[in-house]
C-alpha cells in the first residue's frame, strides 16, 4: 500500500515557509520586474499592494504556499519586497484578515506568472509517469521526493501537500519492483529463475550457498584463491551470467539490486516475492561475474 516516509519533523520543513531566506533566493526570484510591478500597482491601499508583491515573491522562492502562509512570511523576504515598492513593512500585518482578498491575489498572480494549481486526475498520471523512470534508477524516497518538487517548477506547477507527494512517491517505489521484473522477463525464463533460486540453496560439505560462497572474498593473491576464484568464474559462466543482458535497466538500479543481494541473507532473499527476488539475483550474478573476472586479472598481474 501507499505510505507515507518522511519524520514528522520533516514533513513540517515541506509544510511551512522556513524562517530564513538565503539571499541568493531573494536576488534571483525576489526583484519585481515593471510587469510584477504594474500587477502590483492595480491593487487598493498599501497593505493589499504589499500582500500581492510577496505572495507573487514567494511562489517564486518556494514554489507552494502553504496554509496561512501570510503568518509565516520571512522578514528578510517581508522587508526585501516593501523596500521595492515602497511601502512600511509594517502594514503586512493586516494583510489575511480577508482570505478572499488573499485568493483573488493568487488567483491573479498565477495569471500573471503562467502558474497553474496542481490538478489531480491531470497531473498525477504525468508526474508518475516521469517518476516512474527516475524510481527506476534513484528508489530513495527522499531523493523522489526533492526531483518532484524540481520537476513541478519546471512545469510551473504550485506544489501539492507534501502528504500527497509523499503517497504517490510510495505508491511508485512499489511499482518499480514490478517495472523492473517487466523489463528483465526476457531474461527471466523459468529455468534461469530455477537457477537463481538454487544460488539459495544450501549445496555443499560446509553448508554454505552458493550465493554465500560467491561472497567470500579472497584473503590473499595465491594460486589456491586464484584457482578458487576461477571456479567461481566457471559457475558464474555456466550460469548463463555472461549471456543475461539487463541493459533495459539504468546503471544505477543494477547497482542498487546487486548491492541490495549482497547485504541481505539467503533466507531474507527466499522471504521476498518472485518479482523483488530475481531481478535482485539476476544483477548479483552478472555483478559477481564482472567484479570476480577483474579480480582474476588483477591477481594474475601481482
Amino acid at each position: 500500500m501507499p505510505t507515507t516516509f518522511l519524520s514528522e519533523a520533516e514533513r513540517l520543513r515541506y509544510q511551512q515557509l522556513p524562517p530564513v531566506v538565503p539571499e541568493s533566493a531573494l536576488r534571483q526570484h525576489g526583484q519585481l520586474s515593471e510587469a510584477d510591478q504594474h500587477l502590483v500597482r492595480g491593487q487598493r491601499r498599501d497593505v493589499n499592494r504589499l500582500g500581492c508583491a510577496v505572495q507573487l515573491v514567494v511562489l517564486r522562492v518556494f514554489a507552494h504556499l502553504p496554509e496561512r502562509w501570510w503568518t509565516q512570511v520571512p522578514a528578510a523576504l517581508l522587508d526585501f519586497v516593501a523596500a521595492q515598492l515602497p511601502v512600511d513593512a509594517g502594514v503586512f500585518a493586516a494583510y489575511g484578515q480577508r482570505e478572499a482578498t488573499v485568493y483573488e491575489h493568487f488567483q491573479q498572480v498565477l495569471l500573471h506568472l503562467g502558474w497553474r494549481r496542481w490538478q489531480p486526475l491531470l497531473d498525477t498520471p504525468v508526474l508518475e509517469t516521469w517518476l516512474l523512470e527516475r524510481a527506476l534508477a534513484h528508489d530513495q524516497e527522499r531523493v523522489l521526493l526533492e526531483l518532484a518538487c524540481q520537476r513541478l517548477r519546471q512545469q510551473q506547477l504550485v506544489r501539492p501537500s507534501v502528504v500527497e507527494l509523499e503517497r504517490l512517491i510510495g505508491s511508485l517505489v512499489e511499482r518499480a519492483h514490478t517495472e523492473t521484473y517487466r523489463r528483465l522477463a526476457p531474461v527471466l525464463t523459468p529455468a534461469v529463475e530455477a537457477q537463481l533460486d538454487a544460488l539459495l540453496v544450501v549445496g555443499d560439505p560446509e553448508r554454505r550457498t552458493r550465493h554465500g560462497w560467491l561472497l567470500q572474498p579472497p584473503t590473499r593473491s595465491t594460486p589456491a584463491t586464484i584457482r578458487a576464484t576461477l571456479d567461481k568464474l566457471r559457475f558464474l559462466r555456466a550460469l548463463g551470467a555472461g549471456e543475461w543482458n539487463l541493459a533495459a535497466l539504468h546503471p544505477n538500479r543494477q547497482k542498487r539490486l546487486a548491492g541490495l543481494a549482497r547485504h541481505r541473507s539467503n533466507q531474507a532473499l527466499q522471504r521476498l516475492a518472485p518479482a523483488k527476488r530475481y531481478p535482485l539475483l539476476l544483477a548479483f550474478g552478472r555483478e559477481m561475474l564482472l567484479e570476480l573476472t577483474d579480480l582474476v586479472l588483477k591477481m594474475a598481474d601481482e
